[in-house]
This record gives C-alpha cells, structure tokens and sequence, in this order.
C-alpha cells in the first residue's frame, strides 16, 4: 500500500465538468487488495473525467481504513459509501449503481487491478466513435491470492483477438469478458421499472445479466489485450468464496435457466434454454454417489419440469449427436416452432399453466380462440371471454392447460363426447407433438453439423 506516497493524478481529470466514466468498486475484507485496487484507477491517463464510486460493505478487516486514507486524498475522484450492517454483494451492488453519474459506466472489485494506464481512455474512445456498440471488454490476466499467474483461465475473459458479439453468437460465449475489464454505457436509467426488476431477480452469477443488458441495445466488443488483473481468491465475497463446498454443476444448472428466461425478456423472444442446461441436469441425476438435501431434491423436481418444456417446445441442437454420443455443438437459437397443422384450438385452464401455454403456443403461431375453465371468476384470459366447457367448438383441438388434474378434466371431456388424442391433448400429448413439428420444420443448420 502506498497511501504515503499518493499518486499523481492527471490534471485533466479534474478540471472537465461532466463525469465521463464512472468505476463501481465493491469491497469487502480486501484489505490486502484493495490499496492496489484503488491506485490502479488513480494512474489512468484520461482527456476527460472520471469517478471512482467505493462500496464498502462493513468489512471486518482494515479494508475502510484504507479506503477512507485514498477518499480524504482525492474527494474529486473518489465518492466512498460505507455500509452500517453487512448488506450481501447483491445489494451492495444495487445500491451502487444507483449512484452512478457518467455516460459510462466501469466495474472493478477490490481484490481485481487495472494494469493499463489508458485503459479507460482506450475504451472510451472506441464506445464514442463506434455508436451501435453498447459496451466492450478486453482480455484479462488470471493471478492469485499473491498476484502470480494463476494457471486456471477466467471463463470467457482470456482471448488475444478482437471480436464482436451480437445476439446470434451470445450463446456461444454468453460472458463475453470478466467484469473488471467492462466499460459500457449508462444502460439502467433506460430501463422500465418492469426490465429493472427482471434484471435484478435471476440467481445467477451477477456478471450474467450485464452483457444480456448491453445486447438489448447493441453490440458488444471484445479487445484482445490484456489490460487488466482478475485475483481468484477464496476468501472475501468472492464468487470462489461463496461456491466452496458447492455442487457447482447444480448451481450452473440453474445459472443457465435464469440466464435464458432473462434474454428471452429483454430481447423480446420466446424462452430457448442453452443446451448445457440438459447435460448439467444429467449429469447431477446419474451421480449416485451425490447426496441431495431435501432442499434440493425439490429445486430438481423443478429442473425436470424445465427439461420437460425443453424437449417439448425448443429442440435447439441436434438429438441425433446426443444419441450417438458425440460431442453435442450448440446450435444457433430460432424461433420456437409450433405444430401449425394444430391451427385454431381452445384452452382448458386460466392457472399458471394456462398461462405458459398461451404464450409457447401463440409465440409460435397458433391462434387460441376461446378459454375454458371451470372456476369462471376469472371471467377474461388475455382479452377473450372465459367460459365453461360445451361442446359446439366446430373441430377445434382442445388443449388441457393442467398437470395435476389431468384426470378429472379429461373425464369431463370424455362426458361431453371428445376423444383423448384426436379432440383434446394433455401436456405430454402436446409436448410430444410440437416437438415432432420442430423436428418436421428443419430447425437445424442445415450444413450437416
């Protein structure tokens, strides 16, 4: 630490009025980090201003100390909060960003460093002449505890090429860079009170939302040089920290779905899950030898039903590799591709099911022309009229919008005259027949990959 020789920071910074970039710094127990940390945006050679918005998050450690010396020392760059009571990352986080005032927006956590002073500057740059662009990373350096090469890579942070990402090859590197290495713009104020809760609710790794955030509104650039120091620590509030112990192919599992239902909100399109979903959750299931907690015997039961609906309605990659047992390849997303031979059909059931129906089904193009239900309180279901059951639908297919009374509701049917498999179709039937019509519809390359 090197608070007594302070640095010197470019004049420039200082005497522009508009914030250019704001940095989010998060900091918890990083006391042997986080002088580093700070010093490594103090050095950045800029011709525009920037702040440094410090998070901390009532650390046990000397970590504010530290923080307070630098404040005190640079109040025109750095703005410290400090937290009463332990808030937890994701809060923390909220908050954070809450404060930021530049047009664009940079991330660092306290145990990670910069090394390129003209990092900001080089980043910039290209966000300003290069408009269609929402954000851009570069590559990261992967280092330990004590700042030596670590000989793991960073996911998605290490590459030596300049690339792009847009939203036809996102699946394929879903976190484009680390997040120290991010700039991006000032992308939240855009955002519907409606989109911000959906951006702050999934349970996955916080660094997931971001690029799907930045693709709503352009394209993403990845630089290939390493500008930067990501620290894998296990202590702290570090992401390795809190996955200790952790069956780290559960939790992607679910990383994965959170990360998916989210694109499908944001870029307005049906929900397509990646198909690492499908292999995580086979993976976990055929481990004998893995002990599940009751707890998360029912976050599996939940991960069946997803599997369910993948295999029913998305048919995403090639099930012949799988078979085989070949290496699957991610195939690009299309849209979701219903049975269109299904045409008109009427939907028995308005509950949460009814409401995941209607929208796979129409999303891919059949038109739902009446609502059935027996508890006709809920009198209109998306702007048609909900009635009960009868028996003048002119050869429509009836689809049973339920899973735990298939039973029942299917005797009501048989009583009004309609046949099982010809007149009305419960989930399984329907999962069985869309899937074949993705099949039917050619959804895959057709370059024999």
């Amino acid at each position: 630490m090197s608070v007594g020789g302070l640095l010197n920071v470019k004049s420039d910074n200082l005497n522009n009025t508009e914030i250019m970039v704001s940095v989010s710094m998060l900091v918890y127990n990083h006391e042997r980090w986080v002088a580093q940390a700070i010093e490594s945006v103090l050095m950045q050679k800029t011709n525009f201003r920037y702040e440094l918005i410090i998070a901390e998050d009532c650390s046990t450690d000397k970590s504010r100390e530290i923080i307070e010396k630098y404040a005190n020392a640079y109040p025109d760059i750095i703005r410290a909060y400090y937290n009463p009571v332990n808030l937890g990352m994701d809060l923390n986080d909220q908050q954070n960003d809450a404060r930021v005032r530049g047009k664009y927006y940079a991330i660092l956590e306290g145990d990670d460093y910069w090394t390129d002073p003209n990092k900001l500057q080089i980043q910039v740059d290209f966000l300003e002449n290069n408009p269609e662009y929402s954000g851009c990373y570069h590559s990261v350096k992967v280092v330990d505890e004590n700042g030596d090469p670590f000989d793991a890579e960073c996911r998605g942070g290490v590459f030596h090429t300049d690339s792009d990402i847009d939203r036809d090859n996102w699946p394929e590197c879903p976190m484009p860079g680390q997040a120290g290495t991010l700039v991006m713009r000032n992308l939240l104020p855009k955002l519907s009170p409606e989109l911000l809760d959906a951006y702050r609710s999934p349970k996955c790794n916080g660094d997931v939302p971001v690029p799907i955030l930045m693709l709503r509104y352009g394209k993403i650039r990845r630089i290939g040089r390493d500008m930067s120091c990501y620290r894998r620590t296990y202590t702290g509030d570090s992401y390795h920290a809190r996955m200790q112990g952790k069956d780290l192919r559960f939790i992607d599992y679910f990383q994965y779905m959170d990360r998916d239902r989210l694109a499908s909100i944001f870029w307005d399109q049906p929900y397509l899950p990646h198909y690492d979903c499908m292999l995580l959750l086979q993976g976990i299931l055929n481990d004998k030898e893995a002990g599940m907690a009751e707890g998360e015997n029912k976050l599996i039961r939940m991960a069946v039903y997803d599997i369910g609906q993948f295999i029913a309605f998305l048919a995403v990659f090639d099930y012949r590799r799988i078979a085989i047992g070949e290496e699957p390849r991610l195939y690009r997303r299309k849209e979701f591709v219903a049975d269109k031979s299904i045409g008109e059909c009427v939907l028995f059931g308005t509950g949460d099911y009814g409401e995941r129906i209607y929208k796979l089904l129409t999303d891919g193009g059949v038109k739902i022309t009446e609502v059935w239900d027996n508890n006709i309180r809920k009198k209109v279901f998306h702007g048609m009229n909900v009635v009960k059951p009868h028996v003048n639908i002119k050869n429509r297919l009836i689809i049973l919008a339920t899973k735990d009374y298939v039973e029942k509701m299917g005797e009501q049917l048989e009583e009004l005259g309609y046949k099982q498999g010809t007149d009305y179709l419960t989930l399984k039937q329907l999962r069985q027949r869309c899937y074949l019509a993705t099949l039917r519809s050619k959804i895959f390359r057709g370059d024999g990959r």
